[in-house]
């Protein structure tokens, strides 16, 4: 194991789950909405042209 960089992700999980909820609680839904639909775009992206994601070469089948 790595306890290093374990304990370097909890600590930016702790940070990131406090400023998130902060900033949810300032700005409400007019931040969250767009923040989750990027995010997820952005994640999609990612994701689909991954060789190995079986959903990224069935659609990726279709168009090539």
């Amino acid at each position: 194991m790595l306890w290093l960089l374990g304990g370097a992700m909890a600590v930016g999980q702790v940070i990131g789950g406090r400023l998130g909820a902060h900033s949810a609680m300032r700005f409400g839904p007019r931040l969250i909405r767009p923040l989750l639909v990027v995010i997820s775009l952005g994640m999609v992206a990612k994701l689909l042209p991954d060789p190995a994601n079986p959903s990224g070469i069935m659609i990726l089948g279709w168009f090539g």
